[in-house]
């Protein structure tokens, strides 16, 4: 039974919760990476990608991969014109998730 406790929650750790309320591509650009460790950005076509972070190179957007979305490339450049939402971690979110999936088992 603790075996299987502990493997639920290890699998719901990479639970990942966004903050409902989108943003604009400048308060991604700003934001405090400190408190907010991924972005989330859903394009046109259905795609999303998860993102360390966005910023400008000259007047182009890029974004910078995380980790898990990594193969060989590390930043990937954004089509402004095809994103329709960006949305931040919410880290406390994630965590009461996992908590309250932990306690309901």
């Amino acid at each position: 039974m603790v075996a299987c406790i502990l493997t639920i929650v290890v699998l719901f750790q990479s639970c990942m919760v966004y903050y409902k309320k989108p943003v604009t591509i400048e308060e991604a650009i700003n934001i405090d990476h400190e408190k907010v460790k991924r972005i989330k950005i859903e394009f046109l076509n259905g795609e999303k990608l998860v993102l360390d972070s966005v910023y400008y190179r000259g007047h182009e957007l890029y974004g910078s991969l995380f980790k898990s979305n990594r193969a060989t490339e590390t930043e990937i450049k954004l089509d402004e014109d095809e994103i329709i939402k960006i949305q931040l971690h919410n880290r406390g979110g994630s965590r009461e998730l996992t908590f309250l999936i932990i306690i309901a088992l």
